[in-house]
């Protein structure tokens, strides 16, 4: 898993929501009451790399919201992109694929961010 910024299982309580991108590149923004959210890039396994982790780890989320907070789990799929806020500022992120990209990689942009993903 590629990590953008510390978080950790006791951040939990502070996540309101999940936004998921729909495509492959497996990228998650989790949503945070104090407006700094966590973005997570997520890899696929070496013997399998047609696995879709993104739905595990929404599933889980899901399982937790309903059992611990008694409430559902606001869950957005976005075609193009996510939304987040870094530090209480919005910020935009974009998926790219790059020739001789080997791994994937956050760059930042303009806006917010671009996940650079090997071309395939």
């Amino acid at each position: 898993m590629c990590l953008y910024c510390c978080f950790t299982l006791s951040s939990i309580p502070q996540v309101v929501g999940v936004s998921v991108t729909s495509g492959s590149d497996q990228m998650v923004a989790l949503h945070t009451t104090s407006q700094d959210d966590f973005l997570v890039h997520l890899q696929r396994g070496q013997l399998n790399p047609n696995q879709d982790r993104v739905g595990e780890l929404v599933g889980i989320l899901t399982d937790h919201f309903t059992r611990v907070k008694n409430t559902p789990l606001p869950v957005k799929v976005c075609s193009t992109g996510l939304q987040v806020h870094m530090s209480g500022k919005p910020k935009s992120i974009i998926v790219e694929t790059k020739p001789g990209q080997t791994v994937a990689d956050f760059k930042k942009s303009r806006t917010g961010f671009t996940l650079l993903l090997p071309h395939q």
